[in-house]
């Protein structure tokens, strides 16, 4: 929805200087271009541009929409709210894309798509054909599978087949999956066929050939055909922001199509007809008797396009918007659950119950907005990146300023007997940033509310303050144990609060941050000692870690436990050929040098660690040159330890690009396996250069290798019980290149 151009800029047709494209002015064409021959047909696939389109026009451009939308002419297929990325989005958000779009076209149209239409992304999840079925699509399609296994596919007579995704659910996933021919869903323009591309925005390098049975346009559906297991073939006829002076080019296939079908001497048991998916599904569907489809069952990660352009950087490009859209995807749940289960006990609610869904649901379309394939995927240019992060910063702002805080004030009301303002902090600013808190520096108390979006559990609450004078209660007036942490040591003020709560499921708790002249900020000390070789620190009631003098060594040490581990930040440096005659890495592609294709190389040295011992929490935090990285201990049963990392805006004035990875190495033997989830829902296992469902040749050893990481990856001991997790706050691509390793891309500049 937005790439080179904003949203805005797309959908109006402003700034042509970029790129001469306008949705409005499709929409505008197309339907009075189907108006006029009933034969015509047209796929519309997004429903947000739809929906602002739809607001706009007059009741004669809606009456002739209605006319062509029950004629069939104009058909809506996936009908998410956009195209929606499959790497990076989690699960909850591929829903809710999916849900914005078909509750317009539901309330609206009374209609609801049954193809779902993925051509663009960049690679495809198991997830999401899951939840394709599930939704009661019957087909899929997508135009971008690994060149290899596109190859494959197509001198095989496999460019369709059964999807049954791996899952825990077994065979109801199952959809029939087409790939489109030739790869990708442009005009046909395959050599030596001609291009057939008449649109306004293109210009032909030659005239279309169709007079002759072994080329132009029958000629491309003659070699096509021999690549299916039906009579069938499907081909697409346009491309991005085509058909803005429709007339051309449905004149000109009205003239081809009547011309090939009038010629049955020239072209016998040959027939070209307008089309949709779903109308051609019905036909191989009605073919398809005595046809036997292959199955697949894995994803179709990761996607290459040549021996060296591995679609894996954008799985960590732009990680900062991906770090936006799953914290507000986060408040977005947690708003909508808080009203949902306020609105019997909550006089607010139920007396503003449309406002705050006419709110939600602002703030769900632009979340919906974000999961777009050039959104979340940090493929989009700076001021397009800029422009989604403004979007989901207002609609945050709209439903704190009209939920959320008066939810806080009427609770807070009833169950304190207080009037007050509520604001939201966000962790990665500095205390400073955060004028709730900041206001403890002036003696004044803190009511802190926090909402837990599921069952009974006891919580680790962190909140930024600007200083360690300070004590926490909670409502009954009770002391709650809490440290402060200020390890930043260029602000002092920016400090971190810890402290565990039980906290009831889907409830407001609060509790009061009362200024004090006694301070619960924990000192810090040297982890090493000068000439030291190592040091063990108690973090928890039977825990310890050790750490070593090279500040990326340690021991976790657990009831006696042991686990040794090193952590380290690497980096790949990019491949860079200045004439533009080979691929470089880039917003999408991840393309080591030549010398790291297969291994990455310090990024940064480790200066100093610093130990922090709470009550609550033990910190070890190291600095590097151009980065920091804290581990957390938090006297877990689980054995967690969790971990920050803060890169410095990554220096490319070498004109080098880099990409940044944390690189954790185990003991554990896991034999070149390793797991990553899709799309927070179901693991997925994965083998170092190798594929389950076609023979691959990776000329790419790291970047072949790499996987979308939604929250989780994990090595797990071939020999025993022992496994690696880690978990992400975001997507992350991540790796497991060597025995016992993890490896996640953390940060990317290219």
């Amino acid at each position: 929805i937005g790439w080179l151009k904003t949203v805005d800029e797309y959908y109006y047709g402003f700034r042509k200087d970029i790129d001469n494209s306008g949705v409005q002015y499709i929409l505008d064409s197309v339907v009075r271009a189907l108006n006029r021959n009933p034969q015509r047909r047209f796929i519309y696939v997004e429903t947000g541009f739809f929906y602002r389109w739809w607001k706009n026009a007059d009741d004669l451009m809606k009456n002739m929409t209605y006319k062509v939308i029950q004629s069939g002419q104009l058909e809506f297929i996936n009908g998410g709210w956009c195209m929606h990325d499959e790497a990076n989005p989690y699960y909850e958000d591929l829903i809710g894309n999916m849900a914005v779009g078909h509750e317009f076209l539901k309330n609206v149209f009374n209609i609801t798509p049954t193809i779902a239409w993925q051509i663009d992304p960049f690679g495809h999840s198991n997830t999401n054909p899951a939840f394709m079925a599930q939704m009661g699509f019957n087909g899929l399609w997508f135009g971008r599978i690994d060149y290899q296994d596109y190859n494959q596919r197509f001198n095989s007579q496999n460019l369709e087949m059964i999807w049954r995704p791996e899952t825990s659910q077994g065979e109801e996933n199952q959809i029939y999956t087409g790939v489109l021919y030739p790869y990708i869903y442009f005009w046909p323009s395959e050599q030596p066929f001609g291009n057939f591309n008449w649109d306004l925005q293109c210009d032909p390098a030659q005239d279309p050939v169709i007079d002759n049975k072994d080329l132009g346009f029958v000629g491309y559906f003659r070699k096509a055909s021999g690549h299916y297991k039906t009579p069938n073939v499907m081909k697409t006829l346009g491309m991005d922001f085509n058909y803005q002076a429709a007339h051309i080019d449905f004149k000109n296939v009205d003239k081809l199509m009547n011309f090939i079908n009038s010629r049955q001497d020239l072209y016998p048991n040959i027939t070209i007809q307008y089309s949709t998916p779903r109308r051609y599904l019905e036909a191989v569907h009605n073919a398809s008797s005595n046809v036997n489809y292959s199955v697949k069952t894995d994803d179709f990660f990761p996607y290459a396009d040549g021996a060296h352009n591995y679609w894996t950087g954008y799985f960590t490009s732009r990680v900062a918007v991906k770090g936006n859209v799953d914290a507000q995807a986060g408040s977005c749940r947690t708003l909508r659950d808080s009203s949902l289960r306020n609105s019997n006990d909550s006089d607010f609610v139920s007396q503003n119950e449309q406002q705050i869904v006419t709110n939600l649901r602002q703030l769900e379309r632009t979340m919906a907005v974000l999961q777009h394939h050039d959104a979340v995927a940090g493929t989009e240019t700076q001021r397009v990146a800029n422009d989604y992060v403004y979007q989901l910063h207002r609609d945050k702002e709209l439903v704190h300023n009209t939920i959320l805080n008066p939810i806080l004030k009427e609770t807070a009301q009833k169950e304190l007997n207080i009037t007050s303002d509520f604001q939201i902090c966000d962790l990665n600013v500095s205390a400073a940033n955060c004028n709730a808190t900041a206001s403890l520096s002036q003696n004044t108390t803190v009511v802190l509310g926090v909402y837990n979006p599921t069952n009974n559990d006891t919580k680790l609450i962190r909140v930024k303050v600007p200083t360690g004078n300070l004590t926490v209660v909670d409502a009954s007036k009770a002391a709650v144990t809490a440290d402060v942490i200020c390890a930043n040591s260029s602000d002092p003020t920016d400090c971190d609060l810890f402290f565990k709560a039980a906290l009831p499921g889907h409830s407001i708790t609060f509790f009061y941050l009362i200024p004090t002249s006694t301070s619960i900020q924990v000192t810090g000390q040297p982890a090493i000692t000068p000439g030291g070789l190592f040091a063990r620190y108690q973090v928890g009631d039977s825990q310890y870690i050790s750490v070593f003098s090279d500040f990326t060594t340690y021991e976790f040490e657990d009831q006696g436990h042991v686990t040794p581990f090193s952590l380290k930040l690497n980096y790949y440096p990019g491949y860079c050929d200045s004439t533009g005659k080979s691929q470089n890495t880039g917003a999408y592609i991840f393309r080591p040098a030549t010398g790291n294709i297969d291994k990455s190389s310090p990024y940064s040295n480790p200066q100093s660690s610093t130990i922090y011992q709470g009550k609550v929490v033990s910190q070890v935090t190291t600095k590097y040159n151009n980065a920091i990285v804290n581990l957390r201990f938090t006297n877990s049963a689980t054995r967690d330890i969790q971990i920050d990392t803060f890169v410095d805006s990554i220096d490319i004035s070498d004109n080098i690009g880099k990409e940044v990875v944390l690189l954790i190495k185990t003991s554990i033997e896991n034999n070149k396996t390793f797991y990553t989830d899709a799309n927070g829902m179901e693991m997925q296992k994965r083998v170092l250069n190798y594929r389950p469902t076609w023979n691959v040749n990776i000329s790419e050893p790291a970047a072949g290798n790499y996987y979308p990481v939604n929250s989780a990856i994990f090595i797990q001991d071939v020999t025993s019980t022992a496994r690696a997790t880690l978990l992400t706050d975001r997507s992350q691509g991540g790796t497991s290149l060597r025995p016992g390793e993890l490896e996640l891309m953390v940060h990317r500049r290219t």
